[in-house]
């Protein structure tokens, strides 16, 4: 072989070897940009709970009902943020697991229903209430 050809043959195998790392880095970087996308969107999902659970409070303690409409909107928005959520993912255990997140939304949901009627109750008084509660908390 002359001198030229091996000049870039050894061009051509360390251009080859170059893309072939810059691809894996590539694809390596959008697998960590996916998972902490869907990290991000459960911290979401969890952070959407915690302040259903502060308007759920503030329902309780101050009686006022415009924490319930603050309650039932972090809801929509849990469900909104858990189904975008269960669409990114291709494993069945993970969108199975999205799925049970769901189901204890859905469940939540029913409960502040109930907690809802019991607040709005007029005929007993605050130890039955109370009582009533730590039933539907459960």
């Amino acid at each position: 072989m002359s001198l030229g050809t091996k000049i870039t043959g050894g061009f051509l195998v360390i251009l080859i070897l170059t893309g072939s790392i810059a691809y894996i880095g590539w694809s390596s970087l959008q697998t960590v940009t996916d998972r902490f996308t869907k990290a991000d969107d459960m911290g979401s999902v969890i952070t959407h709970l915690l302040q259903a659970r502060r308007h759920e409070k503030n329902l309780i303690i101050r009686g006022d009902m415009k924490w319930a409409a603050e309650v039932k909107k972090e809801i929509e928005e849990m469900k909104t943020v858990a189904n975008n959520t269960k669409v990114k993912f291709k494993d069945p255990v993970n969108r199975q697991q999205m799925d049970q997140v769901l189901e204890a939304t859905v469940s939540y949901e029913k409960a502040f229903a109930q907690l809802m009627e019991l607040v709005a109750r007029n005929d007993i008084d605050q130890v039955q209430k109370n009582t009533l509660m730590k039933g539907i908390d459960a």
